[in-house]
Formats: C-alpha cells, structure tokens, sequence
C-alpha cells in the first residue's frame, strides 16, 4: 500500500535552511538559553488553570513525578509537562496524521500528503468522541487544555519546528488528538504487503509465495530497512516488534512476588518517541512509559499491577477489489495539500463502502481500483481501555479493561500483587463473510461482517513454568487467525530458555536477557556448513566454530558469518530460479537463512557442491580485520541532521552498535546489500518489581527532552550503550528524597 522511504524527508531538508532565518541561526548556537533547568524556572513562573497547587518532582533523569490533589488537575499537569517536554515532536505528529507534510517541506510532501489523507485518519473521529464516558472526556479535555495552556505562554516555537517554517501554534483539539492517536497505531502489515505486491506480476510469482512467502502464512517476515516505511517517520511511532516478559514469585530472587520486563523496539532516533512520567493524584497512581499526546501510561506499574507488552502484527486491514456497480457509486471529497515554496495541490479521494481508494494513490500498483479496509476506520477507544486499565487492581480487572480496544493489536504481560500473571491479546479484529484471510487482495463479492475483540481471544494465566514470553510470537488456537506475518520464534524461545534454566531470576540476569545478542539462525547456519564438509573443514568454518553466536560489537565472526551467509543464500536462490525482486523480498525475512537451508537441500548434487566450493573461495576474499562495529553502526540522530551547515549539531552519536535482527537486543540491519547500519530496534528497557514499589529499572535511549539541547535531550544513551539502569522510583517519599528539582504550579 505504502512505498515510502525516508529520503522524502531527509533530502527535503536540504533545502530549508535557504528558509531560515540568521535570528535562528543565533537561536540555535545560543545553548545557555536552552538548559533544562532555566526552562523550569520559566515554566514555574506563571500561574495555570488550576484548582489547587501541584508539585512536580524531577529526578536527575529529567523524569517528572506529578502530585496533584483532584484528577483533572493531574492530567491537565500532563499535559503541560508533555508540551514541556516534547512540543515540536508533539507538532510533527500532528501536522503528519493531517496530511500537512507539504506545508514544512514543499512538494515533495504531496505524495505521502495524498496518501494519509487517501487513509483518512480521522474517518472515526465524531464516533469516538461520542462514545467516550464522561469520565474520559473530563479527562482528555482537562489534558488538552494543558498542552495548549503551555503553548499559548511559553511563546517560543522550538528549534526544530522553526526550521520546518512553523510560525505559530495553532491550539490542539481532541479531534486532533483522537487523529494522532489513530496515526500512532497505524497497522504494522502496512510495511510488510507492499514487497510482495511488487513482486505479484513477476513470472513464478505464484510458486514463489507458495515456497517463500514462509507457506502462505508470512511467519517469519521482519522489516527491512531498504523497504519503505522502516526509515520513515511511521516505523518511529508504530511499535512493530519488542520483546516482554514476566517472571511469576516462583521464580523471583524474591520469593515475594512477579518481576515484569519489557524492551520496545522501534524506529532510532532522537527524541525518543517514549516518556516516563509518574502520576498521582484521588483516582490515579502510576509509574510509566508515554506515548506523547496520551494522558495515561502504556506500559507501567501502579499500586496494585505492572505490565508491558508487544507488537501482535494482528490482522487488522484487508485490500479489496471493487466490482464495477461499487465502482460506479464511489464518492469523491476535494482536498487542498498547502505547499511551502509552492503552489499548492488540489486532489480528488474516492470513497467506496468498504473504505477508500488506495489504489490511487503512487504507493500501490493496481489495474483496477482497490479499497482499503482497516479497522481504525471504525470507533475504538483506546484512550479509555488504557484509562481502566490504569485503575485495574487484578490481571482479570486489567483485561476487561480492554473490552472497546481496537488497535494496534498488542499482546500484554501483566502481573498483581496477588503473584497471578497473563498473557493478554487486545485487539479488534475484522471477521471476512467468507474466510479468505490469507489472500493479499480479496474478491469483490467477499466483506468484512462483524469484529472479535480481546474478549474473544484468550488468556493465559499463571502458568506451571513459573513465567510468560512475548516476542511478537503468533496466536495459536484461534480461527481465522488474527495474526499473519508474525516473525519467527528466535527471540522467544531464547528468551524462554534463559529464563528456564534457573531456578530463581535476579534482576541481573533480566538485564543480562535484555542486551543479549546471541542469535541461534547463524548458530544452525554454522553447524549445517559443518556437515557439508564432512572430511577437510575449511579455515573459515573452524574460526567460525569457535564463535559463541554472540553479535557483540568487538567480535570480527559476525561480519565474516553474514558475508557469508547472504552470498550462500544468494547462490541457493538463484539456482532455485528466484528474480533479484524476489530474492530481496525473501532476504528481508527473518528466517531467510532457515529458508536458505531447506532450499539448498532441495538441489542437485553437483549444484550443492559448486555452491560449497565458491562458499570457501568467498571466504578467501573477506576482510577478517573487520569487527561487527566497523559496518553494523548507529546513526543517532534528528531528520534535521540532513541539513547543510549545521545539520552536525543534530546527530548525537555516528558510530558501532551491537546485535543483530533477531537478537533479543534487536538492532535491525539489512541483508544481502553490503550495509549492516542499523535505525530500527531496541529503544528501551524496563523492570518493574512487584516486592518492592522502588526497584524499578529503566534505561531509554536518548533522554527525556526533545528540546535542543537542554542536559536531558541524550544524557541517557551512554547508560544504554553500556547496558546499564537506571533506579525510578514510585514511594512518594523516596522521589521527594531522590529529587533533583521541584517545580511548583500555582492556580490563577
């Protein structure tokens, strides 16, 4: 459906300093008026809408602890802390869910403009504010009113926003902030369906998604980075992978009660798309992990329950063709795209009852018309599930929570402080008239009938083992099945076995689970060769015999290993009659190396013996001087880092970085293509232990401040290269001991 990249951004940046303006030059270089706590100074000098006085505590981190003595008070302070915070990535998301691209760099943001306007992300927006209990609206209004409150005192536009010709701001609504919500959970299959819709009209298309497409069922498929959305703005704030895990009291160092983990993954820059914030006030107690632009925690603890959670890669969307009587009676709305240094663009969106036209816009290929059908276009309430789910005092309480949820499908880990855990499926999933749910686009005659919610999916809950993993895996048992192109079980099962082998789990050992980068496909690649060389093994398969299978950075195997492989992979392929488009979908998969395995065993013998000589010459030609650090490298930066001149001083680390694309401290790179960079994976790590409301962990990567360069906008990152935690705690009285800051908001 989408075929985007993030060149379309990037090199528009090329251009926007001929925009700006020497007074924002000076703004830029001037940091002594960009620090942390000067800016706290300011924001504790005025007076807000108030009903009585709340104190917000900040940790050394930069992480703020609210305290508020009536609810609306509390979220109506977060969301002047989120504006604080995170105001121009705020902004960014905004003018993206509107199809406003155009407006900050030209005309090369018509295309994704149409597109996200073709998607209508706000097609559901009056039905879900109407189905939103009062208690929610009083809520989310209070947050609002927040974030523009902020806005409309503390008058200066952040760096980053200016650059991208933003004068002003323009107050938020709640239908802007239901239509980021909607954005933020784009379907995650989105940046999967279009590698095989390039490939649909190629000769042996059909024998390659029988052989390939891992059996029809697409298990296996990982995002690439080559491909069109993984270095785009949608892979930054769709959470596609992320591993999670529970430890029951069992199995705790403790004895006392469950120790809950977590590690997001998504896309690699900075800001970080995540927030900590603490929250207390009559109603609410918490401490968690944000989204900006939400009021509640997405993952966190309270004083009864902690959780976290991964992408379920659920099935949310289905295409459709349109029969020439729907194609007669489509509907079409006129849109205006607003252009910077441009004219702007008038474009017609054509509607059918099934969804929107995608077919047409540039990002889908399609003779005749096709529609889009996805589940964000109906109501859902997400911001109340997570609401409930914040008041929840039982794993039973926290899954009714979910009852109205739709999306993006998530599979949670939950534990109370009764020592019961879960494992719980959320989603909305649409049921087909008739069931084709592994067919990419589906027939006219066939429609989406009714929907499954998380009621219909079920729980698993304390089991035998002591503990519960999630790892993007599928859901079994269930048909149709919601989940279709679900990566492969690597980092499940090598979770599982880590946490199996003992006994008793330290928090240690959870921290040690969580930047491990062993990778079991390479492992079995290895052992496979071996057997192929029965009687003389070569130099390079004793070296790489020797590896532990660990993708650290100072090692030279994995860069030797993955030369290897891909040329190996690439010789079975091709021999098996595979296109170069084909071969590429193929190689973005997780388990292409398992895939090449089983192909290889499928060809003649001779064919098996050229392929194992050149095998060995290949290896003659390896630098094996290079270590995995020297190619696999994280370029941590801002999109403005692609600015002339100054563009410097928005990268905030160029350099190695360890793991590998299923590791489980996941640092995707490309296959196949000779560059290991990596802008996709781990972005964050959590431990919440239920025994102690202080022993909670946590190392983000980056900081806490998207504004430039304040002490907390990448103080962070060094921690989390290194592994290592920081202690957030949740005892009221410990955060008063521990704080850095206090700032103090007054009422009018």
């Amino acid at each position: 459906m989408i075929h985007l990249k993030m060149n379309f951004l990037l090199k528009s940046f090329l251009i926007l300093l001929l925009s700006t303006s020497i007074t924002s030059c000076s703004f830029l270089f001037n940091k002594d008026e960009k620090t942390f706590s000067k800016r706290l100074k300011t924001f504790e000098a005025k007076k807000w809408n108030l009903k009585k006085k709340v104190d917000v505590y900040w940790n050394k981190q930069g992480v703020p602890y609210i305290y508020a003595e009536n609810d609306l008070d509390l979220f109506y302070v977060t969301g002047l802390v989120q504006s604080f915070l995170r105001q121009g990535q705020m902004e960014l998301f905004r003018r993206l869910s509107q199809g406003r691209l155009s407006e900050m760099i030209g005309k090369r943001g018509h295309d994704i403009d149409t597109l996200i306007r073709t998607i209508g992300y706000d097609k559901a927006v009056e039905e879900i504010k109407y189905n939103f209990t009062k208690e929610e609206s009083l809520i989310l209004e209070s947050f609002v009113k927040g974030i523009n409150d902020f806005n409309k005192k503390i008058k200066k536009v952040p760096l980053d926003l200016k650059l991208l010709g933003v004068k002003e701001l323009e107050p938020w609504s709640l239908d802007d902030l239901i239509r980021v919500h909607r954005f933020t959970s784009s379907d995650v299959n989105w940046m999967v369906w279009p590698r095989f819709i390039k490939i649909m009209d190629e000769e042996g298309f059909k024998g390659f998604w029988k052989d390939w497409a891992i059996e029809e069922s697409f298990k296996g498929v990982s995002l690439n980075q080559n491909d069109f959305l993984n270095e785009s703005l949608f892979s930054y704030v769709s959470d596609a992978g992320s591993n999670a895990f529970v430890i029951g009291k069992s199995k705790s160092y403790s004895r006392k009660a469950p120790i809950v983990a977590g590690d997001p993954h998504l896309g690699l820059m900075v800001p970080n798309l995540w927030l900590l914030i603490g929250q207390s006030s009559p109603s609410f107690n918490s401490l968690g992990v944000f989204m900006p632009t939400f009021p509640v925690p997405v993952m966190g603890r309270t004083d009864h329950l902690a959780w976290t959670g991964t992408n379920m890669w659920g099935l949310n969307t289905y295409f459709f063709n349109l029969s020439d009587d729907e194609i007669s009676k489509l509907g079409v709305r006129k849109e205006v795209i607003k252009t910077r240094w441009g004219k702007d663009k008038i474009i017609e969106v054509r509607e059918s009852l099934k969804g929107p036209v995608i077919s047409d816009t540039k990002f889908f290929r399609s003779k005749k018309p096709v529609a889009l059908s996805w589940t964000g276009h109906f109501s859902s309430n997400e911001v109340g599930s997570f609401i409930k789910a914040n008041k929840a005092k039982s794993v039973n309480e926290f899954r009714d929570s979910f009852k109205d949820y739709g999306q993006v499908a998530l599979n949670f880990v939950v534990a109370d402080k009764e020592n019961n855990l879960a494992k719980i499926h959320v989603l909305k999933q649409p049921v087909l008239n008739i069931n084709s749910e592994k067919k990419l686009i589906q027939d006219s005659f066939n429609f989406v009938k009714n929907f499954k919610n998380s009621k219909d999916f079920p729980i698993i809950l304390n089991p035998k083992k002591g503990f519960l993993v999630s790892a993007n895996e599928p859901v079994l048992g269930v048909e149709p099945s919601p989940t279709w192109f679900s990566p492969p079980m690597y980092r499940y099962d090598r979770i599982s076995d880590l946490i199996g082998k003992d006994l008793k789990v330290d928090l240690s050992e959870i921290k040690k689970i969580q930047n491990d980068v062993f990778l079991k496909p390479s492992k079995d690649m290895v052992l496979f060769w071996k057997e192929q060389y029965p009687s003389t093994q070569p130099s390079f398969l004793v070296n790489l015999l020797n590896w532990d299978y660990k993708y650290e950075e100072n090692l030279e195997e994995p860069y030797i290993f993955e030369e290897l492989a891909a040329f190996f992979a690439k010789k079975v392929f091709n021999l098996k009659k595979l296109s170069l488009s084909q071969i590429k979908v193929l190689m973005s998969h997780s388990s292409w190396k398992e895939k090449s395995i089983k192909a290889f065993k499928s060809l003649k013998l001779k064919e098996r013996k050229e392929i194992l000589i050149a095998l060995e010459a290949k290896s003659k030609t390896i630098n094996k001087n290079i270590k995995w650090k020297d190619v696999h490298k994280l370029n941590l930066s801002h999109p403005l880092a692609k600015l002339p001149l100054i563009g410097k001083y928005f990268t905030f680390y160029d350099g190695g970085y360890p793991g590998g694309n299923e590791t489980v401290f996941k640092a995707l790179h490309k296959s196949g293509e000779n560059d290991y960079s990596t802008k996709f994976g781990a972005n964050l790590r959590l431990i919440f232990d239920l025994s102690d409301e202080d022993k909670n962990y946590t190392s983000l990567m980056g900081g806490q401040d998207g504004y430039f360069w304040s002490e907390h906008t990448f103080d962070q990152f060094s921690k989390w290269r290194k592994g290592e935690y920081s202690q957030t705690y949740f005892k009221k009285e410990t955060v008063i001991k521990t704080a850095k800051k206090l700032t103090s908001l007054r009422p009018i």
